[in-house]
């Protein structure tokens, strides 16, 4: 499974009680959150809010859907909500809240693994990409929350703790970091290879004909077949990731507006 650690840092001016309801009333996110396309209580649990069993579809701007259910495990008001998720994802989510004077601040930490087979196939090309999608969705949901809440979005940031460093970002158009060749186009080469070794070993033995594919040019065309695919995941990411922070910031000039305006 393909394992995500991933934390969000959302600062609005608003008051902590305020920010804390509409988290936790997480059956209004649809109202505001746009990636939230259903939530549902398929338990109730105890009077607290423990034990209780949400179901939740998620779609970004990638062409497929998530849903998970989440258990509550700990409950504390205006200061944490956590849950175990499983489903499409497996693992715990926890938001913690706290204020600055007149700023609240919400974490929230995503630590998970992916259930779904073709996640996890295509995980070693497109981890960057799901990483990004997840970006875009919890920016979505800083800037929906400060519009739901009339206040402002003084800042919100997503990191990938996994990483143990961030590389340089290359040029547009280009696959190289540091002088170095782009790692998704390594693993592109060990995918092709991957490709390769189940096509021409593992199925000849049910179709033994196939060995007579055994030779350099087929090698040659399931690497160019892995490179050109990490190749296109990684320009759609770098796409992905330079229109999620125009969004962005498109969404925190009109906020920015409404303050003028009033």
């Amino acid at each position: 499974m393909a394992a995500y650690h991933l934390l969000t840092i959302w600062r609005i001016e608003a008051p902590l009680e305020d920010v804390y309801t509409a988290v936790q009333n997480s059956l209004r996110w649809p109202a505001w959150w746009p990636g939230v396309k259903k939530v549902e209580q398929l338990q109730s649990g105890q009077a607290s809010g423990i034990d209780s069993v949400w179901r939740y579809c998620w779609q970004g701007n990638l062409p497929y859907q998530l849903v998970f259910d989440v258990r509550a495990t700990r409950i504390e008001p205006l200061l944490a909500i956590e849950g175990s998720a499983s489903g499409d994802l497996e693992g715990t989510g926890r938001w913690l809240f706290s204020s600055e004077g007149a700023v609240s601040v919400v974490r929230y930490e995503w630590q998970v693994r992916s259930t779904r087979w073709w996640m996890n196939l295509i995980a070693p090309l497109a981890r960057p990409l799901f990483i990004r999608n997840h970006a875009r969705l919890m920016a979505q949901g800083a800037a929906g929350l400060a519009c739901w809440l009339d206040a402002p979005l003084l800042s919100q940031e997503s990191r990938d703790l996994l990483a143990e460093t961030v590389p340089p970002q290359p040029a547009p158009g280009t696959f190289r970091q540091g002088g170095r060749i782009d790692p998704t186009l390594l693993a592109g080469v060990f995918y092709g290879l991957l490709i390769y070794a189940v096509n021409l070993y593992g199925l000849t033995w049910f179709f033994p004909w196939f060995a007579v594919s055994r030779d350099w040019v087929t090698l040659l065309a399931h690497l160019v077949f892995g490179i050109s695919l990490s190749g296109a995941c990684l320009l759609f990411a770098r796409c992905a990731g330079r229109r999620s922070r125009s969004a962005e910031r498109g969404m925190l000039g009109y906020i920015d507006f409404k303050e003028t305006k009033t």
